[in-house]
């Protein structure tokens, strides 16, 4: 049986371990031989999520997509609050068939994990902001915050750059601030989890990015700032 929505919704901590649950439960609807999509190439968090996937599903590849749509839980029920877009792997035609026919904007994207490389840069830099200072994304993008998200985005640039994010500084400048107005309303889940008294996901995504960083040299003050500050918020 699938995890309640309640379940889902947990510690950030614990979402990895809950995916690898969801997919045994799903393992007979899945599409078998779908590709993982990793390229030759990718980096710390996707090899830990493909691990996942892969020792829940056995011998049926497995592969990690990205989603932009927007939505917070209130109460029991999942409330929408911006419209993105859902990117898969090769050989996941048949889940982006299901996703539009349910009326989400997905696709199939050929360079998937590029593709997470533009998502992490979304996530460092929209999630601990939203989360210590308790504002909805769109709020990030006006003063005072806007300062500082720009800081993330153009400290992170040059790593994920090396890494193969298909941006210039520019680019990623402006990306990030369309989806933070794009998902105006939306309470990251970040902000949700300190909130709660949660473990985040700092770990998993500014935790990941700051080793990134020490492989290429790159200080990262504002990153690391802002790691330690979750941190200390967390429950």
């Amino acid at each position: 049986m699938v995890p309640p929505l309640g379940a889902l919704r947990g510690s950030g901590a614990g979402r990895g371990e809950l995916a690898g649950q969801v997919v045994a439960d799903l393992l007979p609807g899945l599409p078998h031989g779908a590709g993982d999509g990793a390229a030759g190439r990718g980096f710390a968090a996707e090899r830990a999520h493909r691990d996942v996937l892969r020792a829940a599903c056995g011998e049926v590849p497995a592969g990690q997509g990205i989603t932009t749509e927007g939505a917070f839980r209130d109460g029991l029920r999942v409330q929408p609050s911006g419209a993105g877009e859902t990117l898969l792997p090769p050989g996941f035609e048949a889940v982006a068939a299901l996703l539009q026919r349910a009326g989400f904007k997905a696709r199939i994207e050929p360079d998937i994990v590029a593709a997470r490389l533009v998502k992490l840069l979304m996530n460092l830099a929209i999630n601990p902001l939203a989360a210590i200072f308790r504002v909805t994304n769109g709020a990030l993008a006006a003063p005072p915050h806007r300062r500082l998200l720009d800081a993330l985005v153009d400290e992170a640039w040059p790593v994920l750059r090396a890494e193969g994010l298909p941006l210039d500084a520019a680019a990623a400048r402006e990306r990030v601030v369309a989806v933070a107005l794009a998902t105006g309303a939306n309470r990251a889940s970040m902000l949700q989890d300190v909130e709660a008294g949660r473990r985040t996901e700092i770990d998993a995504i500014t935790g990941v990015f700051l080793d990134m960083a020490r492989r290429h040299g790159a200080e990262a003050p504002t990153h690391r700032a802002v790691f330690t500050l979750v941190k200390r918020l967390e429950g």
